[in-house]
């Protein structure tokens, strides 16, 4: 299997953190994530990602880190990869049903 490089242009991240934090800013009260029976406004879940981001800062990834996220279908999965895009830092999206070989790819090429 081909090994994918490792170079990333991560200019557009930042930017998505800033238009993320405008939109917040202006329309706060607005819902951005329904699910289930759970309900987020543009605020809360601004300062949810923003505690994400730091959360990962505070573990030492720099911009342009990859960081794998496996998950499935909830609301942690989108926390976390708004987070990962407001710190600059690459998502990795793993499925949920890879097993250690297919781990072991995913890891050692993304």
């Amino acid at each position: 299997m081909p090994h994918l490089t490792k170079a990333v242009d991560t200019s557009n991240m930042r930017a998505f953190g800033a238009e993320f934090a405008r939109v917040a800013a202006e329309v706060p009260e607005r819902e951005v994530l329904v699910f289930d029976d759970l309900r987020w406004t543009y605020r809360d879940f601004y300062k949810i990602c923003l505690d994400r981001a730091a959360s990962l800062a505070k573990l030492g990834l720099k911009r342009g880190t990859h960081v794998g996220i496996m998950l499935g279908n909830c609301p942690e999965f989108i926390e976390i990869y708004t987070a990962c895009a407001m710190a600059g830092l690459v998502a990795v999206c793993v499925p949920t049903r890879y097993r250690a070989r297919e781990l072991e790819y995913v890891i050692g090429n993304s």
